[in-house]
């Protein structure tokens, strides 16, 4: 969910002076509420430290796979729109995975981090 957030704001919203002018109350609450509520659940009710170093790897998984069907059937012939988060800020797709599994990576640490160890 934080990586939606951080991903939903730059690509819907890039460098724009006022970001949240045309966004409506569903978008507040997709992109905004539910990211945060999503962290604050992590905090307070998950158990820390079981994440795993294979963990970003696993999360990263299905954005691979949902990006690549949708290629797949663009090549095919049906006209998909393409994923935008796979073109971050005009990154190509390899960029873009390895910052995604940079953030994956950090939240690891995080998680390790509050769970008291010291990797």
């Amino acid at each position: 969910m934080l990586i939606t957030f951080i991903v939903y704001y730059f690509i819907h919203f890039g460098v724009s002076a006022d970001p949240l002018a045309n966004l409506s109350l569903a978008g507040y609450l997709l992109y905004f509420a539910s990211p945060l509520m999503a962290v604050i659940d992590y905090l307070l009710f998950c158990r820390k430290g079981e994440f795993t170093p294979y963990s970003p790897l696993i999360w990263t998984i299905l954005p691979v796979v949902f990006n690549l069907a949708v290629y797949i059937i663009n090549r095919i012939g049906i006209s998909l729109i393409s994923i935008p988060y796979f073109n971050l800020l005009g990154l190509n797709m390899i960029v873009t995975l390895f910052v995604l599994l940079g953030i994956g990576y950090l939240l690891f640490v995080a998680d390790n981090l509050m769970a008291g160890r010291r990797r």
